[in-house]
């Protein structure tokens, strides 16, 4: 896979942001080895303003 970054800027040290122009499909997507894809499960959903459980895989 193979993406297109529209910018990037380091706002602190060790921290990066960049934006992208293209839709991220397919394989796994992973942040600090935590699943952040479109298969991830969030538990602890309560419907309001209350907080929820870190994802579950």
């Amino acid at each position: 896979m193979a993406l297109r970054a529209v910018d990037a800027n380091v706002c602190r040290a060790g921290e990066l942001r960049v934006r992208f122009a293209d839709t991220i499909t397919g394989g796994r997507v992973t942040h600090d080895g935590n699943n952040i894809g479109s298969t991830h499960i969030q538990g602890g959903v309560v419907p309001g303003g209350g907080l929820t459980d870190v994802p579950a895989n």
